[in-house]
């Protein structure tokens, strides 16, 4: 029979998380699996994959699904997706993301769907929030943990950090690592070329960058401090920061006048990374907190050196002088004199590029997540007497 399946996240903004959402949606096997996608209407400018989303996938948008908890809407948004949920009878309701995974799946063991899966793209209680609110945030997922089959871990250390805080049993959990279509990002000098072209940088110029949101997880400030020691060492080399979001112009305002300069190139939001990042030869990561940040991953198939803060999900992939090089959070200086470093030691960046490479062909094909993750379903259906 064919099995009805509902992926779920709370919005569908430029994210690595929505992408392993819709790639799960677009990729399973269509002669066996229904697939569906539920999401919130919120966007912003963090970019916009809800349009990918409907023009490819049956999308079902709740009005009242919004990121920030708001008891109102929250309690709006719970029935929308149980009267969805009532009138569709998935076999399968998997969640991303902490609050569609929280509304979602108490609607689904209301409705009495077989099997509830959640992906965990990284913890959201962290040291940037109040006790009080980390408190209600472990709280949460430890009570929607027992409404789920499975936990799904991108990482080994949100599975360690899971367990710690009480959310789950070790039982539970399951890795599988957040993935990328390879066959995309491979590096291609006439792309390289032409995005330096169009943005003004000169073919043999050192270029530092990152991809990544304003918004406080990523640190922008930080980065563009960086960016700021980077070029005033270097004055042949050129930065390029790829994203937007709602810090966007406060950060660039504390920045006065280094907001303008030439040799500084703020793309915003770009529909395809790969030329960007084919432009670069040092990626950097400047991030407070990560499950698995998939630009990291894109960078490294691209070949690039990453130069990034030990985020959670990072320490599993940026191997320090194997593929990549790990500075402390907050250290715009540190992270500043390991770019300079790389951009002036070609070789070493050239060695690093290459395991790196060779780690992400090793770990992170888009096609053997998608098959883990039907192995899966699979097992439950079994599990439940219902294959």
């Amino acid at each position: 029979m064919t099995i009805r399946v509902l992926q779920a996240i709370t919005r569908m903004i430029v994210g690595g998380a929505q992408l392993h959402a819709l790639y799960l949606c677009q990729r399973l096997d269509k002669s066996r699996f229904d697939t569906q996608l539920l999401t919130g209407p919120e966007l912003g400018p963090e970019g916009d994959l809800l349009s990918a989303a409907r023009a490819t996938v049956p999308t079902q948008v709740i009005g009242a699904l919004g990121r920030e908890v708001h008891p109102l809407r929250d309690v709006e948004a719970y029935f929308a997706i149980e009267r969805f949920l009532k009138k569709e009878r998935f076999h399968i309701v998997h969640t991303n993301t902490s609050k569609a995974g929280i509304l979602v799946r108490r609607a689904a063991r209301a409705c009495g769907v077989p099997i509830v899966v959640h992906t965990v793209h990284g913890w959201q209680w962290t040291e940037a929030r109040t006790g009080t609110m980390n408190r209600f945030i472990i709280a949460s997922e430890r009570w929607a943990a027992g409404l789920s089959d499975r936990l799904i871990v991108v990482t080994e250390k949100d599975r360690e950090k899971g367990l710690k805080a009480g959310v789950g049993r070790p039982e539970q959990y399951v890795l599988i690592e957040s993935s990328i279509a390879l066959d995309r990002f491979t590096p291609d000098p006439e792309k390289r070329k032409q995005f330096r072209r169009a943005f003004g940088i000169p073919e043999d110029a050192p270029v530092a960058g990152t991809v990544g949101r304003f918004a406080y997880q990523k640190a922008p400030e930080v980065m563009l401090a960086a960016a700021k020691r980077i070029l005033a060492e270097n004055s042949a080399a050129h930065f390029l920061y790829v994203g937007d979001g709602p810090l966007r112009d406060d950060v660039l305002g504390r920045m006065g006048d280094f907001a303008r300069h030439p040799r500084l190139h703020l793309s915003g939001i770009l529909e395809d990374v790969v030329p960007s990042l084919a432009a670069m030869d040092v990626f950097l990561l400047s991030s407070r907190y990560e499950g698995l940040p998939r630009v990291v991953v894109e960078a490294m198939a691209m070949e690039l050196p990453v130069v990034s803060t030990p985020a959670d999900g990072v320490l599993e992939i940026v191997i320090p002088e194997a593929t990549g090089l790990l500075v402390p959070h907050e250290d715009e200086e540190a992270l500043a004199k390991k770019a300079i470093m790389l951009l002036a030691d070609p070789e070493q960046a050239r060695r690093l590029g290459t395991r790196g490479r060779a780690l992400v062909i090793q770990r992170f094909d888009l096609d053997g997540m998608v098959r883990r993750t039907a192995s899966l379903y699979e097992g439950l259906l079994q599990e439940k007497r219902l294959a």
